[in-house]
């Protein structure tokens, strides 16, 4: 007994059902796309200004404060801070509003301005904050993500100096030395 097989390609069947002697009539077929181009929003740089290493690369930055002794970060001297630069680049240019919010789940419990240490054996009753590089300590950046830091003008052309600087964090308790982490996320809105 002999079988029979019909092979039919794919490409002829479909070129015979788009074919123009397939149509009824004349058919049209109209497709419309609509697209949405947004702007590209800065990528921000981070650099060192002073007293300070900065590692990593975007998104992910490292700030490195040399070892201090105790009592620069109780007399909170000029060993104790370290400052770093952060500069948009690529731009649109028509950005005319910069906004920065700053958060850390290492906030100390009773404010949030400060972080504690995230390493455990490590530095004890020494808190870390930033501020505008150059300004006294009344200047703290919330760390809880509630306050927006608008950034001027010339900031968003040149970038903004931020300070990161550590205190003791009790006058009743003394501090001890040790090795101190934690981490913070910078966040930018664009206008």
């Amino acid at each position: 007994m002999m079988k029979i097989r019909r092979v039919i390609s794919a490409l002829s069947l479909t070129g015979l059902l788009f074919s123009p002697s397939c149509f009824a009539g004349n058919q049209g077929i109209s497709v419309d796309f609509t697209a949405v181009i947004a702007e590209t929003t800065c990528s921000m740089k981070v650099s060192s200004v002073t007293n300070a290493t900065v590692s990593g690369n975007d998104p992910q930055y490292s700030l490195k404060i040399p070892t201090m002794a105790l009592t620069a970060v109780v007399n909170a001297t000029a060993e104790a801070e370290g400052s770093f630069k952060l500069l948009p680049q690529e731009c649109n240019n028509n950005i005319t509003t910069l906004k920065m919010t700053i958060w850390s789940a290492d906030r100390m419990p009773s404010t949030d301005y400060k972080l504690q240490n995230s390493l455990s054996g490590g530095a004890e009753n020494i808190s870390l904050g930033f501020k505008p590089k150059g300004s006294d300590d009344g200047a703290l950046f919330r760390l809880d993500g509630s306050q927006e830091v608008l950034w001027r003008a010339d900031q968003i052309e040149n970038g903004f100096d931020i300070s990161a600087f550590f205190r003791r964090s009790s006058s009743s308790i003394a501090p001890t030395s040790g090795d101190f982490q934690a981490k913070a996320t910078f966040t930018f809105t664009y206008e």
